[in-house]
Parts: structure tokens; sequence; C-alpha cells
């Protein structure tokens, strides 16, 4: 009977033995698994991150690069919009300067064309006409840019300036007639506007290139 006792004793010693070694198997084992899992874990965790990052980074490169492009455009526009305000402001300029000489000479050599009278009346009656006449191209070019008081006023002039010519074809006129009196008293006047005008140009291209 004791025999038996001190044989079960001894399995139950052995057994328990066993099973502490048993259950530290499988701790040691599901640690590895989790250490194993968690590792896993981490290593994925870090790809995904380096490439979000990465793609952030081309994404965030891609937007400066349109971000540079956009402003190269804009300073484009700008600059082209700015050569073009200047290149019309320039074709107004020289177009009003051409029409302010003009006006000049037709308010003045007309009126003393006509009183010229001897051989050279016919010559220079040509020259007054020809002028007049480049007067009137000038003026039709230049009237989308005129204000239109301004353009009445001179084709008024113009109209006049006709007038004297035909009636002095056969009269010698002098400086008190009527007709040569206003001709030259509109073409001063009008003179005056046109070179307002020039100088109201001159001074917005100013502005302008300054704003800008």
């Amino acid at each position: 009977m004791d025999w038996v006792l001190r044989t079960w004793g001894l399995i139950t010693i052995v057994v328990s033995i066993g099973g502490f070694f048993c259950r530290e198997a499988i701790k040691a084992k599901f640690s590895k698994m989790v250490n194993t899992d968690a590792e896993a874990v981490k290593h994925r965790y870090q790809q995904d991150l380096e490439a979000l990052k990465h793609r952030f980074q081309l994404e965030l490169e891609a937007e400066k690069i349109k971000f540079l492009q956009e402003i190269d455009e804009s300073r484009l526009r700008l600059e082209v919009r700015k050569a073009l305000a200047l290149h019309l402001a320039t074709q107004r300029l020289e177009s009003f300067q051409k029409l302010h000489n003009l006006t000049n000479e037709v308010s003045t050599l007309l009126p003393a064309v006509a009183s010229i009278g001897g051989a050279g009346r016919n010559l220079e009656h040509t020259k007054a006409y020809n002028t007049l006449s480049e007067y009137k191209i000038s003026l039709q070019q230049a009237a989308i840019h005129l204000p239109l008081e301004l353009n009445s006023q001179m084709i008024a002039l113009a109209s006049d300036c006709y007038t004297l010519q035909d009636k002095s074809r056969s009269n010698v006129l002098t400086d008190e007639d009527p007709l040569t009196a206003n001709i030259v008293k509109k073409g001063g006047l009008i003179q005056n506007e046109l070179r307002e005008l020039c100088r109201r140009i001159v001074r917005d291209v100013d502005v302008n290139l300054n704003a800008s």
C-alpha cells in the first residue's frame, strides 16, 4: 500500500513538473508569436508611413510646380496686357500728335494760301488741298479714339477749310475775312484739346507702369 502511495506521489510530482514546463513552453511560444506579429505590424506601419510620406512629397512637389507655373503664366499675361496697352497708347499718341500737326497746318496754311495772288497761287492751292486731304484721312482713322465733341469740331473745321478753299479759288481773301478768322480760331482750340489728350495718355501710361 505504501508503495502505491509513493508511486502516486511521484507521478503527481512528475505530472506537475511536466505541466509547468508545458505551460512555460506555451507562454514562450505565445510571447514569440505576439512579438513576431508586433514586429510585422510595426514593419507594415513603417512601410505605410514611408509610402504616405513619399506620396505627400510628390503631391507637394506637383502643387509647387503648378503654383509656380500659374505665377509665371499670370506674370506673362500681365506683361502681355501691359505691352498691348502700351502699344495702343503709343498708337493713339502718335495719331493725336499727327492730327495736332495737321490741324496747325490746315488752320494756318489755308488762310495764308487764300490771301496769295499771282502766278504761284495754283501751286499753293494744290499743296493746301493735299494737306487738307491728309487731314481728313487722319481724322477718319483716329475718330474711334477721339471724344465725340472734339471729333465733331474737327469735322466742322475740315468743312470750313473746304469752303475756304473753294471761295479762295476766285477771290483773294484777307485775314479779316470771317471764315478765315473762324478757321484760325477753331484750329487753335482744337490743338489745345489734342495737346491735353496727349498729356493724358502719357500720364495714364506712367500710372499703369508704376502700378505694375
